[in-house]
């Protein structure tokens, strides 16, 4: 069995700020794992995805999204902070 992903161990797995994350709206779902908004340029909410472990487990989906929602690049609402860069 699997612990409950929580988002300090997601932060350190990545190499992500974890208050960076609670800033951006991921938040932990009170049975474990994380949902994590997928806004769009604009900054509205047009996904969630629900991360429930760190790696794959045999016979547990590691990511679901909201039902009925559709996936989109993430970080849109982020782009604005690039446009000066080479890449992204």
């Amino acid at each position: 069995m699997t612990q409950p992903l929580i988002l300090t161990a997601l932060a350190n797995a990545k190499g992500l700020d974890a208050e960076k994350l609670r800033a951006w709206h991921v938040r932990e779902l009170p049975n474990g794992g994380l949902a994590i908004p997928y806004l769009t340029r604009e900054g509205e909410r047009h996904a969630i995805q629900y991360r429930l472990t760190l790696e794959q487990v045999s016979g547990v989906d590691r990511f679901k999204w909201r039902t009925g929602d559709t996936p989109i690049l993430c970080g849109l609402w982020r782009l604005d902070e690039w446009h000066d860069a080479d890449t992204i």
